[in-house]
């Protein structure tokens, strides 16, 4: 494999420009890293092969999931950074092979002790529910709060950065979530 060279060049030559870059390094293999950079290829690399990386669902935004199944149809192998996630993506963009799970965490935790901003001995009692992701309106998590607060033997343990006072409003609505 020849040496990676980065360039700098706007969104709107993107298009225009990277395809036939591609093209004239004549790479044995290039990856695609997100459905974005996907998106402003256009079109799949004919007579390229390439890897595709698929990080999220893109369940509320069906239009790039559109954008994007050719994309993942043509690619050497898709990845994506769990089994759920691939089992939807497989079916939603008609996939002949289920994609690879490459999980997107690290390969070895450190061994000093970290400090939690919450106390999880008081909730020993209690099956956790991790939710890690973006805390936002958008994502609408009421309706999983108010399901798991019909459940006294669960709680549910929310991670991630907060946007729009979203976190705020839930905490003050449901008991049972940290």
């Amino acid at each position: 494999i020849q040496k990676f060279k980065f360039y700098n060049i706007p969104n709107h030559f993107f298009k225009r420009y990277i395809p036939n870059l591609i093209k004239q390094e004549n790479y044995d293999l290039v990856w695609i890293t997100t459905a974005e950079t996907a998106v402003l290829l256009g079109k799949p690399l004919e007579g390229v092969k390439y890897v595709f990386t698929i990080y999220e669902l893109y369940d509320i935004v069906p239009v790039l999931l559109k954008k994007i199944k050719p994309f993942a149809q043509n690619a050497a192998c898709v990845i994506v950074p769990e089994l759920n996630r691939a089992y939807m993506l497989r079916f939603w963009l008609d996939l002949s092979v289920t994609p690879t799970v490459i999980p997107n965490k690290p390969v070895k935790i450190p061994n000093k002790p970290s400090e939690f901003p919450i106390q999880l001995k008081s909730v020993a009692d209690k099956k956790i529910i991790l939710y890690q992701g973006h805390i936002a309106k958008a994502r609408n998590l009421d309706a999983l709060c108010e399901a798991i607060s019909n459940m006294p033997e669960y709680i549910l343990i929310l991670m991630g950065s907060s946007y729009d006072n979203y976190l705020s409003e839930l905490i003050s609505k449901y008991s049972n979530i940290l």
